[in-house]
């Protein structure tokens, strides 16, 4: 994971709990210059050093459901290779890769 080009620990941005049979996201605000107010984060995701991604979110907390689906859709753009994936899937291969780490 990254903050524009630099190596970031998603345990500083992201913080993920398993709530019923949903996940709990909160994201943490990042501060930057000449963003929309309710700009809360923007990420960028390398995933086996081949498949980029980025999520910008407008929102900090959020629910993902069994099936991969967000209570949040208005308030997270994808881009890139995550635009073909559920939402759960990314969000396990991003902590498996960090734990690699």
């Amino acid at each position: 994971m990254f903050d524009g080009s630099f190596n970031i620990d998603p345990n500083n941005y992201l913080k993920i709990n398993s709530l019923n049979n949903f996940y709990n996201v909160s994201v943490f605000k990042i501060e930057k210059d000449l963003k929309p107010k309710n700009f809360i984060s923007e990420l960028n995701i390398l995933y086996r050093r081949k498949y980029q991604s980025k999520i910008i979110f407008y929102t900090n907390n959020f629910l993902i459901d069994f099936y991969g689906l967000n209570n949040e859709i208005e308030n997270i753009i994808f881009s890139g290779d995550m635009t073909k994936r559920k939402l759960v899937k990314c969000f396990l291969l991003i902590m498996e890769c960090d734990n690699k780490i």
